[in-house]
């Protein structure tokens, strides 16, 4: 299995390829990033048979400052849309530092380090990435959807059928959100006391329903939390070794958090399911309530293509079972290549 690293920038895109064992990258080419980028990279996949792309992840981000508006995710989407292909981030702190050292050691002029820079930063994205996952060969399957597709479901299947271990971002969120917790005090500390019970605890319901109609503070809620969620699901994943690891995790397209997984899930159901759905788990929530949630979240087939995988399951376990079965059996699949690395 080849992989490709590449090291984005608004002027020039580095490149650089394995051989199939991964144990050789090497420099390919550096690309100006322009309209025709997508089909560049694409003919190069062609060339190369790439079966997976690395891409590096800049050091703001790794260290959980989400910029949601950084290129290098725009860049992502449209070449997820283009290619049928599994995308990685590996961390790319000081890579173009390390390029430059490297590159010294060989004496070669400015302007042609100038040029190659880039290729060697791709380089050790790259191998960076095969360090790493050498190391915790753990792969990890991000499952979202919208409210009523059967996420929790669909993962406890993967964990019975394949002995996957879940990590629940929303489990987390309640975590940090108890008394003395990080999360905790941020959120006192923004909004008061207005969102707390006598006995100290968060009152939930009371948070919940007022950021689901102010956008505003919404947003606010997610910087204070979604960085510590983050930094807990890294830690939670490095803890494993070698395991299968889903991931569910709400408002993965909307926060832009492509970088935690090594494959990703879409669950789906009909608006009509949906509904019936919640209202049978949930007494308070009606059919219009319901529908503002759902308002409110992506819409499905607007970004599918920005999965590797999609399950609808508005028909029953029994319609799309053999999906699960045959996702669950590729990514154990893609983790044996790793052990034999």
């Amino acid at each position: 299995m080849k992989l490709m690293g590449i090291d984005w920038g608004k002027s020039r895109i580095g490149i650089s390829v394995s051989n199939s064992s991964w144990s050789i990258v090497s420099p390919v080419s550096t690309l100006k990033n322009k309209s025709d980028i997508i089909e560049k990279i694409t003919e190069l996949k062609n060339q190369y048979n790439i079966k997976r792309f690395v891409i590096g992840l800049p050091l703001s981000i790794s260290e959980g400052n989400i910029k949601k508006h950084w290129g290098g995710f725009l860049f992502f989407e449209k070449l997820k849309r283009n290619v049928k292909c599994p995308i990685s981030w590996s961390d790319e702190r000081f890579s173009t530092e390390e390029s430059f050292e490297k590159l010294s050691e060989i004496e070669l002029k400015h302007s042609f380090k100038r040029k190659k820079v880039d290729q060697v930063s791709a380089v050790i994205i790259l191998e960076r990435y095969i360090t790493q996952k050498k190391k915790n060969k753990n792969v990890v399957l991000a499952v979202t959807g919208n409210i009523g597709t059967g996420k929790s479901f669909v993962n406890k299947k993967f964990k019975n059928l394949f002995d996957a271990v879940l990590i629940d971002a929303d489990n987390i969120a309640k975590r940090i959100s108890q008394i003395g917790k990080n999360g905790y005090k941020k959120i006192k500390t923004e909004f008061g006391e207005t969102y707390f019970k006598k006995n100290g605890k968060l009152n939930r319901k009371k948070l919940g329903e007022r950021v689901f109609k102010n956008d505003e503070m919404r947003k606010k809620l997610n910087n204070l939390l979604h960085p510590i969620i983050i930094d807990n699901i890294k830690e939670k994943i490095s803890n494993f070794k070698n395991k299968f690891i889903v991931l569910e995790i709400p408002l993965l397209i909307e926060e832009k958090l492509y970088y935690l997984y090594d494959y990703s899930l879409l669950t789906k159901a009909s608006k009509d399911v949906i509904i019936e759905r919640v209202k049978k788990t949930r007494d308070h929530f009606d059919s219009n309530y319901i529908q503002k949630i759902m308002n409110k979240q992506a819409k499905s087939k607007e970004i599918e293509n920005l999965f590797d995988y999609i399950i609808n399951t508005a028909n029953g376990w029994d319609s799309y079972k053999k999906n699960v079965k045959r996702i669950g059996k590729k990514i154990l699949k893609y983790q044996k290549k790793i052990n034999r690395r």
